[in-house]
């Protein structure tokens, strides 16, 4: 009996998918139809999609495009460079290698105060033998030793260069807290003195391209009045002889 069962059951199986077409055939059915029209073949894809979604057993295909923060990186550029006309000179800005030295990662910071006299206080010895933070300490004590004789020197000659009223806020100041001010405004004096020097090369740089228009003006300009003066002359000749 249990074997009758099983046998019925397989042939009902089999008629009921024998009866029921499948998907693929159909999708076969409805392209080898002649002349199908567009929407009908956007029907017959979307009907497949719904009805039986085909899985992907191998990888994705890669895009050929490129990702999409790169596109948009990308998207004003042509906008740009066709806006810009072909005789338009790009002049960089002075302070370009000043901001580039600044944020350029892992650079060495340059130190504040400049060490170039220490060859006049040490010996090469010394230099090599002492610590730097020795060394630096016997450094500035010498240069404060200096400018301390050389402000009694202007008292004594009368060439005091800041009036006394004017040192009066600044008595009691922490001699660390001094020091920090003289190096900041050190500091301060030298970064001035690197944007007048690139401002110096721009205004240079500009002097020369204007040098080299003026030139080709100029000459275009006596071209013209040249040609102006012997189709004057060429007149006057014409009008004597006639």
């Amino acid at each position: 009996m249990a074997a009758s069962t099983n046998v019925q059951l397989s042939l009902q199986i089999q008629r009921s998918l024998q009866t029921q077409p499948h998907p693929f055939d159909s999708a076969l059915l409805q392209q080898t139809s002649p002349s199908p029209t567009t929407s009908d073949f956007s029907e017959v894809s979307v009907s497949l999609a719904l009805s039986t979604p085909v899985e992907s057993f191998g990888p994705p295909a890669p895009s050929l495009l490129p990702p999409p923060d790169v596109q948009s990186q990308f998207s004003g550029v042509s906008t740009s460079c066709s806006s810009r006309s072909p005789s338009q000179i790009v002049i960089a800005h002075p302070y370009a290698r000043l901001y580039a030295k600044k944020n350029a990662t892992g650079a060495k910071r340059r130190k504040i105060w400049n060490h170039a006299l220490e060859k006049s206080v040490f010996s090469a010895h010394e230099i090599a033998t002492m610590g730097a933070p020795h060394r630096r300490t016997i450094y500035i004590a010498t240069l404060e030793a200096h400018i301390d004789c050389l402000h009694a020197q202007l008292l004594a000659i009368g060439l005091y260069p800041v009036p006394f009223e004017r040192l009066e806020p600044f008595k009691g100041l922490n001699c660390k807290t001094a020091k920090s001010m003289v190096a900041g405004l050190q500091h301060d004096a030298s970064h001035v003195k690197m944007k007048l020097l690139e401002l110096e090369r721009a205004n240079h740089g500009l002097r020369n391209i204007l040098k080299t228009r003026n030139g080709h003006y100029v000459g275009a300009q006596d071209d013209v009045r040249e040609a102006s003066l012997c189709m004057r002359h060429d007149s006057l000749d014409s009008m004597a002889n006639s």
